[in-house]
């Protein structure tokens, strides 16, 4: 668009906009329409007794409707509305002014010359519902506001801002967040959406949603946490119209109604608002990205949005009832976290997260943006190899678990290629840590038995071998006795099996043998009992494969 400033003061460059130009006294010629404060003018007419133009062109790329915004100034105040193109070519004057634009009718033909040499010459932007990653052409773009120039968001239930400035955030993360690991770890899953949802990635990884549900104490600063994480997308205030906060008390419809967020945090405050919500169908929802399935008036499948989100969710309790790990597999709970250290510390992340946000999710997109997908995808391998070792089982749920942590990780790294100095190695054993105590959630006998299987092997010198003690040692720990396909029946007492249990950090008897007894491993027990009655003892007794 050409524009040239007439007045003796500065140079169009220095505004950014031409909006802040106009009150600065600037004016802008469009061929033979000069366009300043008071209006505009074409030779010694005056066609508009106040500012009106057309900021940018845009595409929507679903409909792939061309819309103009048009901006103008009505009573000392700007205002914008985003029109289609034929509304301003084809439609009588009466509409628009009934809408507010600034037009005489006698002079509405020279207006729409006027407006048409803008639109020939604006550059085209791209408007669109999604909020997060948008792909346009061949380039994918990660944004959170409209962006003038580029990108206008037009979604009908979320209004993301930003506030500050990023230095500011960071400044104050440095001072009230930086060595709390705790706080670290759970910034580093506030932002696992940014990858999650960058489809390139994604797709490659086969990444997937998940809840992160944090309880404890009211006191313990969740709802602060959740404040700090939501700031690094939009504002973080609970009552926000069309923010990133969501209410447990809402139905799982209005929950789930999350249609294109594209790598975006939500947030969920007090489970204890929501007795009643099905959780497991919530969990389910969140996981397979796609709003509740509905039908049009002809009884055929609407097309429905879908989403690439993480939840955030807080309360006093865990979520849900019993273990079930198809659903909780994409579930994570954490608690006896060390959060805020004192009501002042709380006050002083409350004031940081609401005075600068949104900055830092963009921030770690456009690192990503600068990368080779292949690159991002080996990083995040590497972690998930790691963490394979360290935890070595062969369960997918678990396997999924690992993929998810490795991003974790992945995007710690690229934090302290942006100076956050975060102790990767210090996340990486707190990660190892929750991925065996959810491997155990998950299949309990896939963590225990090779656990138990190494634990007998080592100390089999204290058992009883096919009736034989080896080199003179005392019965300590029980029996074995040979079997076939390399299976040994091992019998302890009720007491050596628990001893054995606690020494290897595994949870209550009776939940391993439970497990042993739905797989067919007790050997000798009642139906209905889980330990062998002999002699007026208790005992464990189970098959397990041993290398003797």
């Amino acid at each position: 668009m050409r524009r040239i400033q007439t007045s003796s003061r500065g140079t169009p460059q220095t505004y950014s906009s031409i909006k802040e130009a106009l009150i600065n006294g600037k004016g802008f010629l469009y061929d033979c329409y000069y366009l300043s404060k008071e209006g505009v003018k074409v030779e010694d007419r005056v066609i508009a007794k106040q500012p009106i133009w057309i900021d940018q062109e845009l595409c929507d790329l679903e409909t792939g409707l061309i819309k103009v915004e048009v901006k103008f100034c009505r009573r000392e105040r700007y205002h914008s509305i985003t029109l289609p193109y034929e509304e301003i070519m084809n439609h009588s004057p009466k509409k628009l002014m009934a809408m507010g634009l600034p037009i005489l009718p006698k002079y509405w033909s020279d207006l729409q010359d006027y407006l048409a040499r803008q639109i020939e010459e604006s550059s085209l932007g791209i408007i669109s519902k999604t909020i997060g990653w948008q792909r346009v052409g061949e380039k994918w773009h990660y944004l959170l506001q409209s962006e003038r120039q580029l990108y206008c968001i037009e979604n009908p239930l979320f209004h993301l801002k930003q506030k500050g400035s990023y230095e500011a955030w960071y400044a104050d993360y440095c001072q009230y967040i930086r060595g709390n690991l705790d706080l670290e770890l759970l910034v580093l899953f506030g932002l696992c959406p940014v990858v999650i949802g960058y489809t390139p990635v994604a797709e490659q990884l086969d990444l997937e949603p998940f809840v992160l549900h944090l309880y404890g104490d009211s006191s313990s600063g969740k709802t602060t946490t959740l404040m700090l994480l939501i700031s690094m997308y939009s504002s973080p205030t609970i009552t926000e119209p069309k923010g990133l906060f969501r209410s447990h008390s809402s139905t799982i419809n209005a929950l789930t109604k999350l249609g294109n967020l594209q790598g975006v945090l939500v947030g969920l405050d007090d489970s204890a608002a929501s007795q009643n919500l099905d959780y497991t169908n919530f969990i389910y929802r969140i996981a397979n990205s796609v709003d509740k399935f509905r039908l049009n008036s002809a009884s055929e499948l609407q097309e429905t949005d879908t989403f690439k989100v993480v939840i955030f969710s807080t309360g006093e309790a865990p979520l849900g009832k019993g273990n079930q790990s198809g659903s909780f597999v994409r579930l994570l709970q954490l608690t006896d976290l060390t959060l805020t250290q004192s009501v002042t510390h709380s006050q002083a992340i409350k004031r940081m997260a609401s005075t600068n946000y949104g900055f830092l999710a963009k921030k770690l997109a456009q690192h990503l943006q600068q990368m080779d997908i292949s690159q991002i995808v080996e990083r995040i391998q590497f972690y998930s190899q790691y963490l394979l070792k360290e935890v070595p089982i062969e369960n997918s749920k678990v396997q999924r678990i690992i993929l998810r942590f490795s991003v974790v990780l992945f995007i710690g790294e690229i934090l302290n290629e942006l100076d956050f100095n975060i102790s990767i190695d210090q996340i990486t054993l707190k990660l190892t840590e929750l991925l065996k105590r959810e491997a155990l959630k998950l299949d309990i006998l896939m963590v225990a038995y090779p656990l138990i299987r190494g634990y007998i092997e080592s100390m089999q010198t204290q058992f009883k071998i096919n009736g034989y003690l080896r080199n003179g040692h005392q019965v300590v720990l029980g029996k074995i006795d040979k079997m076939e396909n390399k299976y040994y029946r091992v019998r302890m007492t009720e007491q050596q099996f628990k001893t054995m249990l606690t020494s290897l950090n595994l949870p209550s008897e009776r939940s391993i043998l439970k497990e042993m007894k739905k797989r067919g491993l007790l050997v000798g027990c009642e139906k209905d009992r889980l330990y062998l009655r002999s002699n007026g003892g208790k005992y464990a007794s189970f098959r397990i494969k041993l290398d003797l």
